[in-house]
């Protein structure tokens, strides 16, 4: 039951409203004083006061200002309408002739009360979507990629900006196994909750196809477009998938109607597509097959930025212009930060422009391509991992002269092995990052026989283990033994001969 407070002198009136509001089911309180008005209305926070404009310690419009302040509707009792305009001004809602009418006063009153009781409820409903609404951009925030450490095999960075409290955009990277990343970049149509929503089913899809067996991107959109079709009757998803090997740099795309995925190598820029399909929800499922995905080798120092078109589609930028600017302002980012060139990207093309969509944007750097392999110390099964190792330098594009050398060091160690060591176990990791080829093999036999300054061979010194024509074939040698295996680390620097530029 609301509270009225009546700050009023005239007992008559007072006896008058507080019988005609009572029988209204309205709890009543007096004030016969402005200094009384204000003691009563901290004591009893009411839903309305009615306010008589000439009092014997003041004047009602005084008062008008701090009860607009706390939001208290005010109707003005009075028996002139000279000072009405100046009540309104001041923040009063309505009025009331003297004498009072109670038809009059009960209609104006309960429509103010019930105005009252609906805006409480509206803030009441405000306050559970902010609630909501801040809960979802939690949700989303927890589903966005980790930054990666600065010695990642794949290092990531991205921006994500709502254009309002939420997104549409999806940005997910994924890693199965350990040397398969899989990655998407998608702008759902629309803004808000209704577009988050679909984002989230879409993250949540994508997610479980991840976890599948592995598959091409170009099946992974047919899936998720099949998963996702009964959501998409007032959307479309405009979207591109990734797969990228670690060990041997290989790189698919299927890019359902989404911008271009972007390649910089060397400071050259590079627009990597192929057949683009229609946005999902245009285009059919099965109307998805591998003539969409787009394949090309990455070698270490290579980035690829992916990005919703709220980066560069606002202000003076058109679509194509704003596309053509992206490549430039990526050309010319110059700091081996990805960080860096993640914000200077946004404020190169976004300047002091308002945005006027969601931003997302990706960059991935390809800083490691690694090879590892265990196997038993026999002769079928070393020869049989050597394999393997020439088949991954094919693979990196590495020139014939050093798959030769990296071939011959394997031979050597592992006949070693085979021979001397007592070992029953061999690993081999080879690491190719921007600086050469790194080569580690580990074993758990007898010590190796070190001179002082490894001189000729000498089968016969202490183990035979000899490591001579190692060294010669190799550019950084390091040789420890940790943990009663022996650990030898060997560099190869400009190892490479990838193929051109424009090759790709």
């Amino acid at each position: 039951m609301e509270t009225i407070l009546i700050i009023e002198d005239d007992p008559d009136i007072q006896v008058l409203l507080k019988t005609y509001l009572r029988k209204a089911n309205y709890q009543v309180s007096f004030a016969p004083t402005l200094a009384l008005g204000v003691e009563r209305m901290t004591q009893l926070s009411p839903a309305l006061v009615l306010l008589d404009i000439h009092l014997p310690d003041g004047n009602g419009l005084d008062l008008l200002p701090q009860l607009a302040a706390d939001s208290t509707p005010v109707v003005m009792l009075t028996a002139e309408s000279s000072s009405l305009e100046q009540a309104f001004a001041l923040g009063a809602v309505d009025y009331l002739q003297k004498p009072v009418v109670k038809g009059e006063l009960l209609a104006r009153v309960n429509r103010i009360i019930a105005n009252r009781r609906l805006h409480q409820e509206q803030d009441k409903l405000l306050l559970e979507l902010q609630a909501d609404l801040a809960l979802a951009t939690q949700v989303q925030q927890l589903s966005l990629p980790h930054i990666t450490s600065p010695d990642a095999p794949l290092a990531v960075e991205w921006i994500y900006r709502p254009l309002t409290t939420i997104s549409g955009d999806l940005l997910a990277v994924s890693a199965p196994t350990e040397h398969s990343r899989y990655f998407c970049l998608g702008d759902v149509s629309g803004h808000g909750m209704a577009a988050a929503l679909v984002m989230m089913a879409l993250r949540s899809a994508f997610d479980s196809l991840v976890k599948m067996a592995p598959r091409a991107p170009w099946e992974m959109m047919r899936d998720l477009s099949e998963r996702m079709k009964n959501l998409l009757d007032r959307h479309y998803i405009t979207l591109v998938i990734g797969h990228l090997d670690l060990e041997s740099g290989y790189l698919q795309i299927c890019n359902a109607g989404h911008p271009p995925v972007l390649l910089r190598r060397a400071g050259q820029i590079l627009t990597l597509q192929g057949k683009t399909g229609m946005p999902m929800g245009i285009q059919a499922p099965e109307q998805l097959g591998p003539e969409y995905d787009f394949h090309t080798p990455l070698m270490p120092g290579d980035e690829l930025l992916l990005c919703s078109d709220g980066l560069f589609e606002m202000g003076q930028y058109k679509t194509k212009q704003g596309f053509e600017a992206l490549q430039t302002c990526f050309a010319n980012c110059q700091s081996p930060s990805l960080s860096d060139t993640a914000q200077q990207l946004v404020s190169g093309l976004q300047a002091e422009q308002l945005p006027s969509d969601d931003l997302s944007l990706l960059i991935l750097k390809l800083q490691t391509l690694t090879f590892k392999v265990k196997t038993a110390v026999n002769a079928e099964a070393m020869e049989m991992a050597g394999e393997d190792l020439k088949l991954w330098l094919l693979q990196i594009k590495c020139n014939q002269r050093k798959i030769e050398q990296m071939s011959l060091i394997w031979l050597e160690y592992s006949n070693n092995v085979l021979i001397h060591s007592q070992a029953s176990q061999l690993e081999l990791e080879a690491r190719f990052d921007p600086t050469g080829l790194t080569l580690v093999f580990r074993d758990n036999g007898q010590a190796w026989a070190v001179d002082s300054d490894l001189g000729l061979p000498d089968p016969l010194a202490e183990s035979g283990r000899g490591l001579w024509l190692i060294q010669q074939l190799s550019q950084g040698f390091q040789l420890t033994r940790k943990n009663n295996l022996n650990h030898l680390e060997l560099t190869c620097t400009q190892l490479t001969q990838m193929e051109t530029f424009t090759d790709v």
